[in-house]
């Protein structure tokens, strides 16, 4: 007999256990990527951001803090205002004196243009010891300005922006994390 109420509780307990399974609603831990498709608009640039992360070593938030402050996600994105006359185009903004060896066509594709700049952050990234503070006024103004102390207010401003983007980015997809899994 009381191996019978034994046996029996057992089962009880397990049936219970596969009740609570059953009836809890587990909210899915979404991925950064993941996180990245539902608030841009355009799968290629989440794709090739987090290829590029990947590939070069680097932050996808940084990446994605330079992109939305460069064109806000505007791949055909163009600024004819240096003083060089040079061209700043795509979605990174590449330089078309920095980036002499790419055609327009190769400047403007969404892929090519986020690889390009993406490898130009991991060469100042590594040139400035990692210090994002430094490689993004460099990605802006130069590693000379940069290195000789002459940076601009707008290259500041600049710098501030994409950082604190890169935090607000961080924040938001701590806070879903956060969310989720109450």
């Amino acid at each position: 007999m009381k191996l019978k109420l034994i046996m029996l509780l057992c089962i009880l307990l397990i049936s219970c256990d596969m009740l609570t399974v059953i009836f809890t609603e587990e909210k899915p831990v979404k991925t950064k990527n993941e996180f990245y498709k539902t608030k841009i608009n355009n799968q290629l640039i989440v794709e090739s951001v987090f290829l590029c992360s990947r590939q070069f070593n680097i932050s996808p938030d940084l990446i994605m803090g330079i992109i939305r402050r460069e064109s806000n996600f505007d791949e055909n994105a163009i600024n004819t205002s240096n003083q060089d006359g040079s061209k700043d185009q795509g979605i990174m903004q590449l330089n078309s004196n920095t980036f002499r060896d790419l055609t327009d066509q190769e400047l403007y594709d969404i892929e090519c243009n986020i690889f390009n700049g993406s490898r130009l952050l991991a060469e100042l990234l590594e040139e400035f010891d990692g210090k994002e503070l430094l490689a993004v006024s460099a990605y802006n103004a130069g590693s000379w300005a940069v290195k000789n102390n002459c940076l601009k207010l707008k290259t500041l401003k600049y710098t501030n922006d994409v950082l604190q983007y890169k935090a607000e980015y961080e924040k938001e997809y701590l806070e879903l994390l956060i969310n989720t899994s109450e």
